[in-house]
């Protein structure tokens, strides 16, 4: 039935990678199209990443497996559908903010790889979680709490 439907397994795990990001994806361009202050739409931004961490906390395991080869069919398509419109809000927010003096100078590659490192290392690093800290979930509390220390006063003006 894979076969039939999805040619073969990285088809299926790709149509799932494209069903999980879709709404995510919408999400953020209402966001940016909105009227909200760049900060605000900054601290929402990246309390959207970790809602999708934490709702989806295998997808970008997934989406590093399906990427695993740069030059892929999967690489590409998983950049031009996902990363790449979530790198151009990103830029546009910063961008915005530095632009009324809320931002300092950021550069937008930096922090992509900063806000979504930070996320994939907590909803994948579960053995530092256990051993370390000596948790066995990220739970809802802990999402919350991730949520508040993530706000954007480190790139305020200085």
């Amino acid at each position: 039935m894979v076969s039939y439907y999805f040619g073969r397994k990285d088809g299926l795990l790709m149509a799932l990678v494209k069903r999980d990001t879709a709404q995510a994806l919408e999400a953020l361009r209402e966001l940016t199209q909105s009227d909200l202050p760049p900060d605000v739409k900054l601290r929402k931004h990246l309390a959207g990443v970790i809602n999708f961490n934490f709702r989806y906390p295998y997808m970008t395991r997934l989406m590093h497996v399906l990427m695993r080869d740069p030059k892929s069919k999967n690489s590409r398509e998983i950049s031009e559908s996902f990363t790449v419109p979530v790198t151009q809000a990103e830029a546009n927010i910063l961008n915005d903010g530095m632009a009324r003096g809320i931002f300092r100078k950021i550069d937008p590659v930096l922090f992509y790889f900063a806000a979504v490192g930070a996320c994939d290392y907590l909803f994948w690093g579960g053995s530092a979680l256990h051993y370390v800290f000596g948790l066995n979930k990220i739970d809802d509390a802990m999402r919350r709490r991730f949520i508040d220390s993530s706000g954007t006063e480190g790139i305020g003006r200085d």
